[in-house]
């Protein structure tokens, strides 16, 4: 059982009756050895199959079989030491260069000596590095000799010196003060955290396998106790090095600003630059806001919800600026400042580059849309829908106040309209108009589907207002409602309707939404679409989507389709949306149901690559082929003829080749490319010496798909000769 924390005079205990230390220290070493352990159980089920072909060998004539099963070993043995590889690499955390900068010390001293300072008093060493990142970062992060401390540049611009002091010793005090046991548990369940958010490492199985292993492990920590009894532990410590006053500040500051930042800054910065050919110089306008003081109302609703979150007494007076305030950044940082900023802008905006371009054209077809439907409303009356969408995109385009009024000149005319009162009472709590909280409440009555936003809604206004007692209800109600919806949902999508398909009844731009997102899929041939009968939650509308895939992916990714059909029903529209593939839901080819999406004709390029693929798959069989026939033909010497040189030059190049057209799929990436080009030119070297012409344009065929970037095509091109001369090699064994 977790162990259970009694807080007594800034100390932390644990009650006799629910110690669980021992449970505690065992899963805290398992979690600490989880990427050994993990290649320990990969080696222990790659010699149990060993193990296992061996033992059927032996029930097998003679022994001959012996060589057969070599061979297989060895074909098995490649592809998954590979998918070890890429797991081992998928349990490490992030680096930390992709996302930060580090300071070396020079023009890093003042942060330098000011964190060691921190660690000196809490009795500890001082971190081997520390990192800038560009947002309210503040973490620790384990090395082999030591730990390494991110700051976020943001932080720096937000908080004094002192300040920072306070936050510095409370995230030293959170992974290494007070119990030995608790911070060590802390500061792996940190670690495996990190892994959880990185992105997947190598292909979808291993990436995934590896979060899979990463969230069982911390939940193994118990991760709800640890957190809640570091927390009261870091910050009576930190409070006794830094001051309480100071940690409070520092907490609630850096709260506000986070928070205002992410609810007020980055919309708005899309909205001000979403038509933009470039990104933004996003984190030099994030630095201004950070060096600015906050709005009054907004200071003081911010400084409550940070209160009601960190469960501090917020003080009745706390300054958000001042002339000319003296950073951490400035005190600290110095010239250095300017240089992160410039590098932190670049990296924001290469990072952003491919989503930016949707961004834009999402922006610039709603302003066309509009553009277009305030054209025909000059002319003639819109219907109920085509006018409820212009209204949307106009109060897009408008303060929030007039917005507000748009929306109560609506629903004058429309007051049964539960999603207009939605819609107004989210633009009403923007305006801080006193009837926000009303509009909201009429929006969850008429339906039960906006009970869920609207709660929270409530309750985070109550909250910043300061009134958390009244919150209190509607977090709970909010709780109650997405677990009901869920449940719902959930269960409409596994119990099987026999509810007769009708009509979709979405509006034009919302099925555009959807062929947009199809379009996203290559392998979707095409798409029809349906709404069926619900009596479970009837106001969320269940759109069935049928998907056709293609018929060559199909055949050979089988086993991918439900990933996929997940993904495609992932679609951003508030809808419930239910993907089936059409050759087993015939009902979805015929009316109701219409079609959609049809993929438009390929390119010829792109059709070349992909016969180049085909073909290249057909190599895989043709290289498991020669792969047995030699295991049969060396059948009865086993192993002298294994060892000789011929074999080892046979066997090797054909296993290697086989596995690299294997795994030169999907992703279609240059680098998968150029090593199943490479692979198809030893089958065209081995193919043309030992005569099998036959076979020889399947070889051909696939040199069709080719590395398009220049340096992954000019190391294939450089590879390729070799690769030829290997597989004239493996003629003559």
């Amino acid at each position: 059982m977790a162990a259970t924390p009694i807080v007594a005079e800034g100390q932390v205990r644990y009650s006799r009756r629910t110690v669980g230390r021992r449970r505690l220290a065992l899963a805290t070493r398992l979690s600490e050895f989880g990427r050994p352990l993990v290649i320990l159980s990969a080696a222990a089920v790659f010699l149990a199959v060993v193990g296992l072909a061996f033992l059927t060998s032996t029930q097998v004539s003679a022994g001959n079989a012996n060589a057969l099963v070599v061979l297989l070993i060895g074909v098995f043995a490649l592809p998954y030491g590979l998918f070890v590889v890429q797991l081992f690499g998928g349990l490490r955390s992030r680096r930390l260069d992709e996302r930060a900068a580090r300071i070396d010390r020079g023009p890093g001293d003042g942060l330098h000596a000011m964190v060691g300072q921190v660690a000196e008093l809490m009795g500890i060493q001082a971190p081997r590095s520390i990192w800038v990142s560009s947002g309210f970062e503040l973490s620790c992060v384990g090395a082999r000799n030591g730990y390494d401390v991110v700051l976020g540049l943001a932080l720096l611009d937000v908080l004094n010196v002192t300040e920072l002091r306070a936050s510095v010793a409370l995230l030293l005090a959170r992974s290494f003060a007070g119990n030995e046991l608790t911070a060590r548990a802390f500061r792996s369940m940190q670690r495996w955290f990190d892994v959880v958010i990185a992105d997947s490492a190598g292909n979808n199985a291993a990436g995934g396998l590896a979060k899979i292993v990463a969230l069982r492990l911390v939940e193994m920590l118990g991760p709800e106790t640890i957190v809640a009894e570091r927390e009261t532990a870091a910050r009576s410590e930190a409070g006794r090095i830094a001051g309480e006053a100071n940690l409070s500040m520092a907490l609630l500051r850096a709260s506000a600003y986070d928070s205002y930042s992410t609810d007020v800054f980055w919309p708005g910065l899309l909205d001000r630059h979403a038509t933009n050919a470039e990104p933004p110089d996003a984190i030099s306008q994030h630095r201004a806001l950070c060096r600015s003081a906050l709005p009054a109302d907004e200071w003081e609703r911010r400084l409550n919800r940070a209160a009601a979150e960190l469960k501090l007494h917020a003080p009745t007076l706390v300054e958000t600026g001042r002339e000319n305030p003296k950073r951490s950044s400035d005190a600290l940082l110095g010239p250095l400042a300017p240089t992160l900023t410039r590098a932190f802008d670049s990296a924001w905006r290469a990072s952003v580059a491919k989503e930016w371009s949707a961004i834009r054209d999402l922006a610039l077809k709603e302003a066309a849309e509009l553009t277009r439907l305030e054209s025909v409303t000059a002319e003639r009356p819109l219907d109920t829908r085509k006018e409820w969408r212009r209204l949307r995109l106009r109060a897009q385009r408008a303060d929030p106040a007039e917005a507000l009024q748009t929306y109560r000149d609506w629903l004058q005319a429309h007051p049964l309209d539960a999603e207009a009162h939605l819609y107004a009472g989210r633009t009403a709590l923007a305006s801080r108009d006193p009837e926000a909280i009303a509009l909201l409440e009429k929006a969850m009555a008429m339906d039960a589907r906006y009970a869920a936003e609207a709660t929270r809604l409530i309750a985070e206004e109550l909250r910043a207002q300061g009134r958390e007692a009244a919150a209190e209800p509607y977090w709970e109600r909010n709780r109650v409602a997405l677990a009901e919806l869920a449940a719902a949902l959930d269960e409409r999508v596994r119990k099987k309707s026999d509810q007769p398909l009708l009509g979709h009844g979405l509006a034009s731009d919302e099925v555009e939404v959807i062929v947009e997102h199809l379009r996203r899929f290559p392998m979707v041939a095409s798409a029809t679409l349906a709404r069926r009968a619900v009596t479970v939650f009837p106001t969320v509308p269940c759109i069935v989507l049928g998907v056709r895939f293609t018929r060559s992916w199909f055949w050979w990714n089988t086993e991918k389709v439900v990933t996929v059909l997940g993904q495609i029903a992932d679609c951003p529209l508030p809808v419930q949306i239910v993907a089936a593939n059409l050759s087993g839901a015939k009902e979805l080819a015929r009316p109701p149901a219409v079609e959609i999406y049809r993929a438009g004709p390929v390119a010829r390029r792109e059709q070349l690559t992909r016969w180049g693929r085909r073909s290249q798959r057909v190599l895989i069989g043709i290289g498991g082929f020669f792969l047995l026939w030699g295991a049969i033909a060396n059948r009865g010497c086993f192993p002298e003829c294994w060892t000789h040189v011929n074999a080892i030059v046979f066997f090797v190049p054909m296993i290697v080749a086989v596995n690299l057209l294997m795994f030169g799929g999907t992703p279609d990436t240059a680098a998968r490319r150029a090593v199943a080009f490479v692979a198809s030119t030893f089958f065209a070297g081995f193919l043309y010496a030992n005569g099998w012409t036959g076979l020889l344009p399947f070889a051909i065929a696939s040199l069709a798909r080719f590395p398009t970037e220049r340096r992954a095509f000019t190391w294939a091109a450089g590879i390729s000769i070799p690769a030829v001369a290997m597989g004239w090699l493996a003629t003559q064994a």
